[in-house]
């Protein structure tokens, strides 16, 4: 990735997190359970969650801490999620190893454009 597009992908991130500011408060919360049932993601917070999926730690915004992310349950569901989202989540899967439940009921996923 050169400097022009890390420089695009960290402003992007910047602006999801304005965006949904609750996701990122849940990943630095304590606890295992990410729970954002009925919570009106669309795909680019898909991209976000994705993202921090990936992160082997988080420095928290608040007191500038440092935690380990190791979340074991994601509950996306009643969100108007589409098959982009989906993507973007089955690639931070392919990283992420402590993710053992993932909630997508209710969404608007179409599988046949999932398939790559």
């Amino acid at each position: 990735m050169c400097i022009r597009d890390r420089v695009y992908f960290g402003l992007q991130m910047e602006a999801l997190k304005e965006r949904y500011p609750f996701i990122v408060q849940a990943f630095e919360a304590p606890g295992s359970e990410l729970n954002f049932a009925r919570a009106r993601i669309f795909n680019d917070g898909c991209v976000l969650i994705s993202h921090l999926l990936c992160q082997p730690s988080i420095t928290s915004s608040s007191n500038h801490r440092s935690t380990t992310v190791s979340k074991t349950s994601l509950i996306l569901s009643s969100n108007p999620i589409g098959s982009e989202g989906i993507k973007f989540l089955a690639e931070a899967l392919k990283q992420n190893k402590t993710l053992t439940k993932l909630n997508l009921r209710l969404n608007l996923i179409d599988p046949v454009l999932c398939v790559d």
